[in-house]
């Protein structure tokens, strides 16, 4: 019998911060439903109240009509509800099979052959690949998903909530996914897909739900039209994007010299490149292409293989990332809560720990004050006190963005609008264009091939390793792009 899932009147806040204010939800089982809003309108919290990670200030949640109290994600995976959040939640240095093994029910013995035997099971019913014994820090971000995903089914899971799920996948790894959440209601499950991009939520989903600033603004059947998604997402139509003015000839940033990187499994081939000033190279690519670990060279994070990198005319080969920072180099990663902030910290004591100066005492009242002024230039829904685990997922970017040094010669970028919304990423790609204004060079990743045409002065297409020279936007259709990411005519 499908499963059915009703949320009544649910209410949280965060100190003056509403989330979530009487919130009414009905999902039924055999359905996938999209839950939109702009960033901090409440679509995170919504989802860890109903799978147990938060605990709501008000309101009611019933399971096949039976009302029940979800206090922890233990709880809500007994009545079969199962979160797959933005950031995964596992552990790096523990292999694929351990980290498979952990979160459900176990005896007093470990049966790991058992548990091998369903995951390999598991994988292949699904179409997934992996290693049992592999490290799960070799895994891509898409693939520790899909791990986390046969989590879930193990555990018998019959309400799949997915925050962002395709944000830093591969375009193969996003068909997957959604062929097999296809699958999944198509068994009477219940798939929720939280997500800022409609093209993801047109696609896959037959409903949509839309917050705004913490209440339900409304909902819409399939088929999902744009213009009254976005309408509901802001009361109003977002304003385009302008394209990106051309950057004038102006002095070299970085500078590589038959530069390569080799991290198994991935040899990235000799590039020879030059970055100038106020440019914006696009890094176009799938997981597993080399571009991550290209990027990771540039800012000092990786040992090269052989070749010269120079910044701003210094050699910087062989030094390592403090280094790099020394030299005005900025680097923002995907994976926000595991690589770049830290759990249990505030604000307030982030912004400390960028600065350049560190003083013996710290003057906590000038700090917060710093730290709120920042939080306001970048609309960061949060104090100087917040922790910053409680950030919804854009909030976590924005304060990134907050944190790097107003001087940056280069900025390297890992999917900097991941988790935003359309008029978010465009007031994002507008702070950045004043910073190549000042200078700042910007190399990027992204999976979105319109944000890589639209906001790139040239591009760079990673394939297997291969590299391609750089390209002028003017040269590539999104067609050849798509192509060459492929690997064909590289």
């Amino acid at each position: 019998m499908p499963v059915r899932v009703e949320l009544r009147q649910i209410c949280k806040s965060f100190g003056t911060l509403k989330a979530n204010k009487d919130v009414d939800l009905i999902f039924e089982g055999g359905h996938i439903y999209g839950l939109l809003g702009e960033n901090g309108a409440g679509k995170t919290t919504l989802m860890k109240i109903l799978s147990g990670f938060v605990s709501p200030d008000k309101g009611e949640i019933l399971i096949d009509h039976r009302s029940v109290r979800l206090p922890s994600p233990a709880h809500a995976l007994k009545w079969g509800i199962g979160m797959l959040q933005q950031d995964p939640i596992d552990f790096p240095p523990f292999t694929v099979l351990e980290n498979f093994m952990l979160g459900r029910e176990q005896s007093w013995r470990i049966h790991s052959q058992k548990d091998e035997v369903r995951l390999k099971s598991l994988a292949e019913n699904y179409h997934f690949q992996f290693d049992p014994q592999a490290p799960l820090g070799a895994l891509s971000i898409g693939e520790r998903q899909q791990l986390e995903i046969l989590g879930l089914v193990a555990s018998k899971v019959r309400v799949f909530i997915l925050d962002e799920p395709t944000t830093g996948i591969s375009f193969s790894q996003k068909a997957s996914l959604f062929s097999n959440l296809r699958r999944l209601a198509g068994q009477g499950c219940i798939i929720i897909l939280v997500s800022h991009k409609l093209e993801d939520i047109q696609e896959l989903c037959d409903h949509a739900f839309v917050l705004r600033q913490g209440e339900l603004a409304g909902q819409e059947k399939a088929p999902l039209e744009s213009g009254r998604l976005l309408t509901l997402m802001f009361g109003r139509l977002p304003l385009p994007s302008s394209p990106p003015p051309k950057s004038p000839s102006t002095p070299p940033v970085m500078e590589l010299a038959e530069w390569c990187i080799e991290e198994h499994p991935i040899c990235i081939t000799p590039l020879s490149l030059t970055v100038h000033q106020g440019e914006i190279i696009g890094l176009a690519g799938t997981a597993g292409s080399g571009r991550h670990f290209f990027l990771q060279g540039c800012a000092g994070l990786r040992k090269i293989k052989g070749g010269r990198i120079r910044i701003n005319g210094n050699d910087m080969t062989g030094r390592g990332y403090l280094k790099f920072r020394a030299s005005r180099v900025g680097f923002v990663p995907a994976d926000r809560l595991g690589s770049a902030l830290v759990r249990g910290l505030t604000l307030t004591e982030h912004l400390l720990l960028t600065r350049e100066d560190h003083p013996f005492l710290v003057r906590w009242a000038k700090a917060k004050g710093e730290t709120a002024s920042r939080l306001a230039a970048f609309h960061v829904i949060g104090t100087p006190d917040t922790k910053v685990e409680t950030l919804s997922g854009g909030n976590q970017q924005r304060t990134l963005m907050a944190l790097l040094p107003d001087s940056l010669s280069l900025l390297l970028l890992e999917h900097p609008t991941r988790g935003l919304d359309l008029d978010s990423s465009q007031w994002l790609w507008e702070r950045l264009r004043e910073r190549c204004a000042r200078g700042t060079a910007i190399l990027f990743i992204s999976n979105d091939l319109q944000e890589i045409m639209d906001r790139s002065d040239a591009l760079l297409v990673f394939s297997g390793g291969r590299v391609s020279p750089l390209l002028k936007k003017s040269e590539m259709t999104a067609q050849r792009l798509a192509e060459m990411i492929g690997g064909k005519g590289l």
